[in-house]
């Protein structure tokens, strides 16, 4: 809030009210709804005066990296006409290939005998359910792919940051020429996962400690995942060593969740399919900075 008048004014002036504050006015507010006081305290305002018509809330899990909680419609008036309780939440999660040529460039400096394919990687994209979006264009936010049109500071992960709402929301900028592979993750996915001992998930092909079978129950920036079969607190006893906790499990990272929608490991995936290593993008020169 203030935040478009604070970069205007090239100021970080912080106008929020304390926590007393709002605690008074929700208590006056609440009074007044109820019928204990016939005063109307008016609408929450910043320091300066300022009314608020919205309150962000953040949250990352199972939802948007972006502002939830309740958002209104307004008439042609001003006047608030309906209100909604927002919840964010990813459709699937898509899993694309690329080639790095940063990260290949590293593994030569390190004289590593396989550098060139070590470029190879997978990255995730987050897609938002179809009511996110109208809700996120409702509210005035661009979703398109202008660099111009950069999402509002407060949604911004650091200060100066100047990143499009499609950023934040998808989960960063693809690799160029990085193709999409065929299976997302969705919600309700059931995923058959061979642990080692420590209850790590095997991706290797190295000998099992136990196998069982895992449903998502969240997706986003990690994927959750709890047992689809062995229950907590059931009849069933854990293998010795491994505690409930094995019962939920999570995935992180893009060469992880590539694995779990049924990927080979990226080097062997451009393989199969035959993927060339793309050209390197070209770096701007001094000159090229002095053109219109």
């Amino acid at each position: 809030m203030g935040a478009d008048y604070n970069k205007h004014l090239e100021k970080s002036e912080n106008k929020l009210p304390s926590r007393e504050q709002l605690a008074r006015w929700l208590d006056a507010k609440t009074d007044f709804v109820e019928g204990r006081i016939k005063i109307d305290p008016g609408p929450l305002k910043l320091t300066d005066g300022t009314p608020v018509k919205n309150i962000w809330k953040f949250d990352s899990k199972g939802s948007l990296a972006a502002p939830l909680g309740w958002s209104g419609r307004r008439n042609q008036n001003g006047k608030i006409q309906s209100l909604r309780n927002l919840s964010l939440r990813y459709d699937r999660i898509e899993i694309w290939l690329g080639y790095d040529h940063a990260a290949a460039e590293r593994a030569r400096k390190k004289k590593d005998p396989n550098w060139e394919q070590l470029g190879w990687a997978y990255q995730r994209r987050m897609i938002p359910d179809s009511r996110a979006l109208k809700h996120l264009k409702q509210l005035g936010f661009s979703f398109g792919r202008d660099s111009r049109k950069a999402a509002p500071d407060f949604m911004q992960n650091k200060l100066g940051e100047k990143k499009t709402l499609r950023e934040i929301v998808l989960g960063g900028k693809l690799l160029p020429y990085s193709i999409r592979m065929p299976k997302p993750i969705r919600k309700g996915d059931l995923f058959q996962l061979h642990l080692n001992k420590h209850g790590e998930i095997i991706t290797d092909g190295s000998p099992q400690f136990w196998s069982n079978w895992y449903r998502a129950t969240a997706t986003g920036n990690v994927v959750e995942m709890k047992s689809a079969v062995v229950k907590p607190g059931g009849e069933f006893i854990m293998p010795s060593g491994l505690k409930e906790s094995i019962l939920t499990r999570k995935a992180g990272s893009a060469d992880l969740m590539a694995f779990l929608a049924g990927q080979l490991p990226p080097a062997q995936q451009a393989a199969k399919l035959k993927l060339r290593i793309p050209p390197a993008p070209v770096k701007p020169t001094k000159e090229d900075d002095n053109l219109i």
